[in-house]
Protein backbone atom coordinates (compact mmCIF):
# COMPACT_ATOMS: atom_id res chain seq x y z
CA UNK A 1 0.00 0.00 0.00
CA UNK A 2 1.37 3.51 -0.07
CA UNK A 3 -0.04 7.33 0.78
CA UNK A 4 -0.11 10.50 -0.47
CA UNK A 5 -1.80 14.06 0.98
CA UNK A 6 -3.88 15.28 -1.57
CA UNK A 7 -4.82 18.27 0.27
CA UNK A 8 -2.63 21.28 -0.38
CA UNK A 9 -3.56 22.60 3.39
CA UNK A 10 -1.93 19.58 4.88
CA UNK A 11 1.18 20.44 6.53
CA UNK A 12 3.21 16.70 6.24
CA UNK A 13 6.43 15.74 6.46
CA UNK A 14 5.32 12.36 6.85
CA UNK A 15 4.44 8.46 5.95
CA UNK A 16 6.78 5.23 7.58
CA UNK A 17 6.14 1.69 7.67
CA UNK A 18 5.73 0.58 11.36
CA UNK A 19 3.73 -2.28 10.69
CA UNK A 20 2.20 -4.25 7.84
CA UNK A 21 -0.05 -7.55 8.84
CA UNK A 22 -1.82 -9.18 6.29
CA UNK A 23 -3.88 -6.30 4.11
CA UNK A 24 -3.28 -3.91 6.84
CA UNK A 25 -0.73 -1.53 7.07
CA UNK A 26 -0.02 0.76 10.07
CA UNK A 27 1.21 4.44 9.35
CA UNK A 28 3.38 6.33 11.17
CA UNK A 29 2.39 10.46 10.60
CA UNK A 30 5.05 12.89 11.68
CA UNK A 31 2.30 16.01 11.84
CA UNK A 32 -1.03 16.63 9.35
CA UNK A 33 -3.09 19.80 10.00
CA UNK A 34 -6.76 18.83 8.75
CA UNK A 35 -8.42 21.93 9.63
CA UNK A 36 -8.04 24.68 11.38
CA UNK A 37 -9.23 22.43 14.70
CA UNK A 38 -7.60 19.37 14.33
CA UNK A 39 -3.87 19.09 14.55
CA UNK A 40 -2.00 15.84 16.25
CA UNK A 41 1.21 14.80 16.47
CA UNK A 42 2.86 11.61 16.04
CA UNK A 43 6.87 12.04 16.58
CA UNK A 44 9.56 10.05 14.31
CA UNK A 45 12.90 9.25 14.22
CA UNK A 46 13.39 8.33 10.55
CA UNK A 47 11.63 8.34 7.82
CA UNK A 48 10.95 11.44 6.95
CA UNK A 49 10.46 12.66 3.43
CA UNK A 50 8.44 15.42 1.98
CA UNK A 51 5.35 14.54 -0.18
CA UNK A 52 4.48 17.59 -2.43
CA UNK A 53 1.45 16.38 -3.85
CA UNK A 54 0.94 19.77 -6.71
CA UNK A 55 4.99 20.04 -7.43
CA UNK A 56 5.69 16.10 -8.55
CA UNK A 57 2.28 16.59 -10.77
CA UNK A 58 3.36 19.64 -12.14
CA UNK A 59 7.44 18.08 -12.80
CA UNK A 60 5.90 15.06 -14.18
CA UNK A 61 3.73 16.69 -16.76
CA UNK A 62 6.62 19.27 -17.52
CA UNK A 63 8.62 15.87 -18.61
CA UNK A 64 6.30 14.67 -20.69
CA UNK A 65 6.04 17.63 -22.71
CA UNK A 66 9.24 17.93 -22.86
CA UNK A 67 9.21 14.76 -24.86
CA UNK A 68 7.71 16.45 -27.72
CA UNK A 69 5.30 14.32 -30.24
CA UNK A 70 4.03 11.93 -30.14
CA UNK A 71 5.21 11.86 -26.79
CA UNK A 72 3.82 15.16 -25.79
CA UNK A 73 0.73 16.13 -23.30
CA UNK A 74 -0.01 18.97 -25.81
CA UNK A 75 -0.45 16.21 -28.79
CA UNK A 76 -2.94 14.58 -26.49
CA UNK A 77 -5.76 13.16 -28.28
CA UNK A 78 -7.96 11.37 -25.19
CA UNK A 79 -10.50 12.67 -23.03
CA UNK A 80 -11.67 11.55 -19.59
CA UNK A 81 -15.15 11.12 -19.06
CA UNK A 82 -17.70 10.15 -16.37
CA UNK A 83 -18.28 6.83 -16.35
CA UNK A 84 -22.31 5.85 -17.11
CA UNK A 85 -24.51 2.49 -17.35
CA UNK A 86 -24.48 2.73 -20.89
CA UNK A 87 -20.18 2.34 -20.52
CA UNK A 88 -20.46 -0.34 -17.68
CA UNK A 89 -19.54 -3.26 -19.73
CA UNK A 90 -16.89 -1.83 -22.07
CA UNK A 91 -15.12 -0.20 -19.26
CA UNK A 92 -15.36 -3.37 -17.11
CA UNK A 93 -13.58 -5.23 -20.35
CA UNK A 94 -11.02 -2.44 -20.53
CA UNK A 95 -10.19 -2.55 -17.21
CA UNK A 96 -10.32 -7.16 -17.49
CA UNK A 97 -7.55 -6.32 -21.05
CA UNK A 98 -5.70 -4.21 -18.95
CA UNK A 99 -4.96 -6.82 -16.42
CA UNK A 100 -4.58 -9.26 -18.67
CA UNK A 101 -7.75 -11.23 -18.73
CA UNK A 102 -11.05 -11.10 -19.94
CA UNK A 103 -14.23 -9.98 -18.47
CA UNK A 104 -17.22 -12.43 -18.33
CA UNK A 105 -20.03 -10.00 -19.83
CA UNK A 106 -22.78 -12.74 -19.27
CA UNK A 107 -22.15 -12.94 -16.17
CA UNK A 108 -24.81 -11.44 -13.71
CA UNK A 109 -23.61 -11.52 -10.42
CA UNK A 110 -20.72 -10.29 -11.65
CA UNK A 111 -22.40 -7.00 -13.13
CA UNK A 112 -24.09 -6.91 -9.82
CA UNK A 113 -20.74 -7.09 -7.92
CA UNK A 114 -19.32 -4.11 -9.85
CA UNK A 115 -22.00 -2.21 -9.65
CA UNK A 116 -22.31 -2.20 -5.85
CA UNK A 117 -18.39 -1.93 -5.31
CA UNK A 118 -17.44 0.82 -8.11
CA UNK A 119 -19.12 4.13 -7.64
CA UNK A 120 -19.88 5.15 -11.07
CA UNK A 121 -19.12 8.84 -10.13
CA UNK A 122 -15.47 8.25 -8.97
CA UNK A 123 -14.59 6.23 -11.87
CA UNK A 124 -13.13 7.61 -15.27
CA UNK A 125 -12.92 6.16 -18.51
CA UNK A 126 -10.49 7.48 -20.76
CA UNK A 127 -12.00 7.46 -24.53
CA UNK A 128 -9.61 8.09 -27.85
CA UNK A 129 -12.26 8.56 -30.03
CA UNK A 130 -14.97 5.61 -29.35
CA UNK A 131 -13.08 3.30 -27.67
CA UNK A 132 -11.88 3.25 -24.08
CA UNK A 133 -7.70 3.40 -23.91
CA UNK A 134 -7.40 3.93 -20.01
CA UNK A 135 -9.63 3.14 -17.01
CA UNK A 136 -8.88 5.06 -13.37
CA UNK A 137 -10.93 5.26 -10.18
CA UNK A 138 -10.60 5.39 -6.41
CA UNK A 139 -12.94 4.19 -3.41
CA UNK A 140 -13.87 6.14 -0.70
CA UNK A 141 -12.59 5.01 2.76
CA UNK A 142 -12.35 5.84 6.44
CA UNK A 143 -8.90 5.08 7.68
CA UNK A 144 -7.72 5.10 10.96
CA UNK A 145 -4.75 6.66 12.45
CA UNK A 146 -2.45 7.37 14.95
CA UNK A 147 -4.85 8.42 18.62
CA UNK A 148 -8.24 6.88 17.15
CA UNK A 149 -9.52 9.45 14.56
CA UNK A 150 -11.04 8.23 11.59
CA UNK A 151 -9.84 10.35 8.43
CA UNK A 152 -10.97 10.37 4.85
CA UNK A 153 -8.80 8.28 2.55
CA UNK A 154 -9.48 8.61 -1.27
CA UNK A 155 -8.08 4.64 -2.63
CA UNK A 156 -6.88 4.48 -6.16
CA UNK A 157 -7.91 1.54 -8.45
CA UNK A 158 -7.95 -0.03 -11.48
CA UNK A 159 -5.28 1.91 -13.36
CA UNK A 160 -4.54 0.83 -16.43
CA UNK A 161 -3.34 1.99 -20.07
CA UNK A 162 -3.97 0.10 -23.05
CA UNK A 163 -0.31 -0.46 -25.15
CA UNK A 164 -1.33 1.19 -27.93
CA UNK A 165 -1.81 4.51 -26.24
CA UNK A 166 1.00 4.04 -23.91
CA UNK A 167 3.61 7.05 -22.70
CA UNK A 168 0.95 9.67 -24.04
CA UNK A 169 0.54 11.87 -21.11
CA UNK A 170 -3.27 9.18 -20.37
CA UNK A 171 -1.68 8.25 -16.59
CA UNK A 172 -0.46 11.61 -15.79
CA UNK A 173 -3.83 12.89 -16.97
CA UNK A 174 -5.74 10.69 -14.69
CA UNK A 175 -3.94 11.16 -11.89
CA UNK A 176 -4.44 15.06 -11.94
CA UNK A 177 -8.09 14.17 -12.04
CA UNK A 178 -7.40 11.74 -9.09
CA UNK A 179 -5.78 14.21 -6.83
CA UNK A 180 -7.96 17.36 -7.50
CA UNK A 181 -11.09 15.20 -6.85
CA UNK A 182 -9.80 14.25 -3.94
CA UNK A 183 -8.94 17.65 -2.72
CA UNK A 184 -12.50 18.83 -3.85
CA UNK A 185 -14.07 16.17 -1.61
CA UNK A 186 -11.90 16.50 1.43
CA UNK A 187 -9.84 13.57 1.16
CA UNK A 188 -6.49 14.14 2.97
CA UNK A 189 -5.00 10.97 2.44
CA UNK A 190 -4.41 8.40 -0.98
CA UNK A 191 -3.63 5.30 -1.11
CA UNK A 192 -3.37 2.17 -2.84
CA UNK A 193 -1.37 -1.16 -3.47
CA UNK A 194 0.42 -0.27 -6.26
CA UNK A 195 1.21 -3.31 -8.75
CA UNK A 196 4.45 -1.39 -10.41
CA UNK A 197 5.64 0.47 -7.06
CA UNK A 198 8.30 2.57 -9.71
CA UNK A 199 5.59 4.46 -11.19
CA UNK A 200 3.57 6.59 -8.68
CA UNK A 201 6.48 8.07 -6.97
CA UNK A 202 6.62 10.87 -9.54
CA UNK A 203 3.15 11.86 -8.13
CA UNK A 204 4.30 11.90 -4.44
CA UNK A 205 3.88 8.53 -3.30
CA UNK A 206 6.07 6.61 -1.03
CA UNK A 207 5.84 3.31 -0.06
CA UNK A 208 4.70 2.55 3.72
CA UNK A 209 4.11 -1.27 3.68
CA UNK A 210 5.84 -4.54 1.35
CA UNK A 211 3.64 -7.17 0.64
CA UNK A 212 5.19 -10.51 1.84
CA UNK A 213 3.43 -13.91 1.30
CA UNK A 214 4.72 -16.55 3.54
CA UNK A 215 4.55 -20.39 2.58
CA UNK A 216 5.51 -22.77 5.22
CA UNK A 217 4.87 -27.27 5.31
CA UNK A 218 2.85 -27.60 8.43
CA UNK A 219 4.07 -31.09 8.38
CA UNK A 220 7.55 -29.65 9.56
CA UNK A 221 6.01 -27.59 12.62
CA UNK A 222 5.36 -29.73 14.94
CA UNK A 223 1.89 -30.40 17.24
CA UNK A 224 1.72 -27.08 19.35
CA UNK A 225 0.72 -26.28 22.39
CA UNK A 226 -3.23 -25.64 23.14
CA UNK A 227 -3.59 -21.64 23.96
CA UNK A 228 -5.53 -21.85 27.29
CA UNK A 229 -8.60 -20.59 27.33
CA UNK A 230 -8.76 -20.16 23.45
CA UNK A 231 -11.02 -22.90 21.02
CA UNK A 232 -10.83 -22.33 17.74
CA UNK A 233 -14.42 -23.82 15.25
CA UNK A 234 -15.64 -23.77 12.18
CA UNK A 235 -18.42 -21.30 11.37
CA UNK A 236 -20.98 -22.00 8.39
CA UNK A 237 -21.24 -18.66 5.98
CA UNK A 238 -24.40 -17.24 7.46
CA UNK A 239 -22.96 -17.16 11.14
CA UNK A 240 -19.55 -15.88 10.25
CA UNK A 241 -21.21 -13.21 8.32
CA UNK A 242 -23.13 -11.99 11.43
CA UNK A 243 -20.09 -12.92 13.61
CA UNK A 244 -16.84 -11.23 11.72
CA UNK A 245 -17.74 -7.56 10.48
CA UNK A 246 -18.22 -6.58 14.15
CA UNK A 247 -14.52 -8.51 15.38
CA UNK A 248 -13.11 -6.43 12.32
CA UNK A 249 -14.82 -3.32 13.12
CA UNK A 250 -13.13 -3.26 16.50
CA UNK A 251 -9.90 -4.03 15.92
CA UNK A 252 -10.39 -0.88 12.66
CA UNK A 253 -11.34 1.32 15.08
CA UNK A 254 -8.34 1.43 17.39
CA UNK A 255 -5.06 0.06 14.73
CA UNK A 256 -3.71 2.20 12.60
CA UNK A 257 -4.00 1.95 8.96
CA UNK A 258 -7.03 -0.35 8.87
CA UNK A 259 -9.69 1.37 7.34
CA UNK A 260 -13.24 0.87 7.90
CA UNK A 261 -15.67 -1.94 5.38
CA UNK A 262 -19.27 -1.22 4.07
CA UNK A 263 -21.76 -3.83 3.86
CA UNK A 264 -21.67 -4.21 0.01
CA UNK A 265 -17.84 -4.61 0.79
CA UNK A 266 -18.55 -7.18 2.74
CA UNK A 267 -21.16 -8.96 0.75
CA UNK A 268 -19.27 -8.55 -2.64
CA UNK A 269 -15.91 -8.85 -2.02
CA UNK A 270 -14.99 -10.51 1.46
CA UNK A 271 -17.60 -12.97 1.29
CA UNK A 272 -18.16 -13.36 -2.20
CA UNK A 273 -17.05 -16.74 -2.73
CA UNK A 274 -18.86 -18.14 -6.61
CA UNK A 275 -16.80 -21.60 -7.20
CA UNK A 276 -15.23 -20.27 -10.35
CA UNK A 277 -13.54 -17.81 -8.38
CA UNK A 278 -11.64 -20.47 -6.20
CA UNK A 279 -9.04 -21.44 -8.85
CA UNK A 280 -10.04 -24.88 -8.04
CA UNK A 281 -9.73 -24.58 -4.26
CA UNK A 282 -12.55 -25.33 -1.94
CA UNK A 283 -15.27 -22.75 -0.74
CA UNK A 284 -14.33 -20.29 1.61
CA UNK A 285 -14.11 -21.19 5.39
CA UNK A 286 -14.45 -19.22 8.38
CA UNK A 287 -12.68 -20.40 11.93
CA UNK A 288 -13.70 -18.62 14.80
CA UNK A 289 -11.43 -18.18 17.83
CA UNK A 290 -13.41 -18.14 21.23
CA UNK A 291 -13.20 -17.15 24.84
CA UNK A 292 -15.96 -18.82 27.16
CA UNK A 293 -17.78 -18.61 24.25
CA UNK A 294 -17.32 -15.23 23.06
CA UNK A 295 -15.83 -14.86 19.30
CA UNK A 296 -12.25 -12.69 19.59
CA UNK A 297 -10.87 -13.72 16.01
CA UNK A 298 -11.11 -14.89 13.19
CA UNK A 299 -9.61 -16.86 9.92
CA UNK A 300 -10.36 -16.84 6.50
CA UNK A 301 -8.92 -19.22 4.08
CA UNK A 302 -9.45 -21.92 1.48
CA UNK A 303 -8.31 -25.66 0.85
CA UNK A 304 -7.02 -26.94 -2.19
CA UNK A 305 -6.19 -30.75 -2.84
CA UNK A 306 -3.98 -32.94 -4.30
CA UNK A 307 -3.62 -36.55 -4.68
CA UNK A 308 -1.73 -37.13 -7.40
CA UNK A 309 1.21 -39.11 -5.60
CA UNK A 310 1.28 -38.37 -1.77
CA UNK A 311 -1.41 -35.90 -0.33
CA UNK A 312 0.46 -31.91 -1.04
CA UNK A 313 -2.69 -30.17 -0.17
CA UNK A 314 -2.97 -26.33 0.34
CA UNK A 315 -4.14 -24.52 3.02
CA UNK A 316 -4.78 -20.74 1.53
CA UNK A 317 -5.08 -17.74 4.55
CA UNK A 318 -6.76 -14.71 3.24
CA UNK A 319 -7.00 -12.99 6.76
CA UNK A 320 -6.55 -13.04 10.33
CA UNK A 321 -7.67 -10.82 13.19
CA UNK A 322 -8.01 -11.28 16.43
CA UNK A 323 -8.46 -8.36 19.67
CA UNK A 324 -6.03 -10.67 21.69
CA UNK A 325 -2.38 -12.59 21.10
CA UNK A 326 -3.64 -15.81 22.63
CA UNK A 327 -6.40 -15.97 20.11
CA UNK A 328 -3.83 -14.64 17.25
CA UNK A 329 -1.82 -17.70 18.40
CA UNK A 330 -4.64 -20.24 18.37
CA UNK A 331 -5.70 -19.27 15.28
CA UNK A 332 -2.26 -19.97 13.59
CA UNK A 333 -1.99 -23.33 15.58
CA UNK A 334 -5.29 -24.23 14.25
CA UNK A 335 -3.48 -24.50 10.50
CA UNK A 336 -0.84 -26.80 11.77
CA UNK A 337 -4.06 -29.22 12.59
CA UNK A 338 -5.64 -29.10 9.30
CA UNK A 339 -4.69 -32.11 7.23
Amino acid sequence: IEVIPVVHNVDSKVFSLSHCTANVVVLGVLRMKLDSNADWMHDLSSGRRSLETKQSLEAATTMAEARGSPDSVQHMSFEIRELTEEMTDAFRQAISSGFGHDADLSDEDGRERFNKVFDRKRMYPVFAGDKIVGTGGDFEFLITVPGGAQVPMSGLTIITVQPTHNRRGILTAMMRKHIDDARDRGEPLGGLWASEVPIYGRFGYGQAAQMRGVKFDARSTGRWHAEPGVTVRLAEPDEAERIIPPLYDNEQSRRPGMYQRSEDWWKYRLFFDPEKHREGASAQRYAIAEVDGEAVGYMLYRQKSDWSQLPEGEMRVREVIASTDAAYRALWQYTSDVD
